[in-house]
Order: C-alpha cells, then sequence, then structure tokens
C-alpha cells in the first residue's frame, strides 16, 4: 500500500470520527426535570465536556471551510457548502450543550435552596404503617319497640 492511499485513509477515517463526533451536546448531555422539589432526584448533566468539544469541533471546522473558501481550489463549493453546515451542527449542539448544563446547575441549586427551606422530607414507611387499624368499637343494639299499642 503506497504512502498517499495509506494518507487518504487516514483522513478519512479522521474526517468519519469528526463526523460521529459532532453533536455530542445532543447525545451526551441530560436536561434538568422540568419540576423540581426538595425530593427531585438530579441525574442531570454538569459536566461541560461536551459543549467544549463542540465547540472546539466548530471552530475547526470553520476554520477549514475558510480555508478552503479561500483557497484556490477546483470546485471547491460543495466542500465550503458542507464546512458551513457541519460548523453550525457545531455550534448549535455547543449552545444547547450549554444551555441543558446551565438549566441543571440552576436546578441543583434550587433543589439545594428548597431542602434548606426545610421542605418536608419523605420518610422510609416501616412495618407499622401497614398494621391493620383498630376497629371501631360496635354500636349498642336498638332499643325494643313497643307494639302493644299499635293493633
Amino acid at each position: 500500500m503506497s504512502g498517499a492511499v495509506l494518507a487518504a485513509m487516514l483522513r478519512s477515517a479522521l474526517a468519519c470520527a469528526l463526523v460521529l463526533l459532532g453533536g455530542c451536546s445532543f447525545l451526551f448531555t441530560t436536561p434538568a426535570p422540568a419540576r423540581v422539589t426538595a425530593h427531585t432526584t438530579m441525574t442531570c448533566t454538569t459536566s461541560r465536556a461536551a459543549p467544549a468539544i463542540d465547540g472546539i469541533l466548530a471552530a475547526i471546522e470553520g476554520i477549514g471551510t475558510a480555508v478552503i473558501a479561500n483557497g484556490d481550489y477546483a470546485n471547491k463549493t460543495p466542500y465550503v457548502v458542507g464546512g458551513v453546515l457541519w460548523t453550525g451542527v457545531y455550534i448549535a449542539a455547543a449552545i444547547y450543550g450549554h444551555s441543558v448544563v446551565t438549566g441543571c446547575e440552576e436546578a441543583i441549586a434550587e433543589h439545594d435552596r428548597l431542602a434548606e427551606l426545610g421542605a418536608p422530607q419523605a420518610r422510609r414507611l416501616n412495618e407499622a404503617d401497614f398494621l391493620p387499624v383498630e376497629a371501631p368499637p360496635p354500636a349498642p343494639p336498638p332499643r325494643p319497640v313497643d307494639t302493644t299499642g299499635l293493633y
């Protein structure tokens, strides 16, 4: 295998990897729950890694697109259009990821604030919660009816 073919294969593999990495924030961030209480389990994303990767990829793609657009290349239009589209995808993913992480941080702060206010805490059920309740005492028997003067 010649060096040129190997270099082309490596460039193709790198391009495929970058395309698959694009939009990390769309794939790997979890938004905060819509309603936060003191008892909400917070499982949203607080890491800014995915938006940062998307931002870096947007910069790389944008610079590469600018180089191709300003270069003296034959038939560069499809590459420029594709570069602009992918730059837009990376930027959108970075913005989305940033908003998800910021929303998660705000939700966690709200959760902690509600917990500090002394919101009623959930208690663990125990065996006594499932014991039968004592029945009330039976009603007294009815009084006898005097039927002597009815006929």
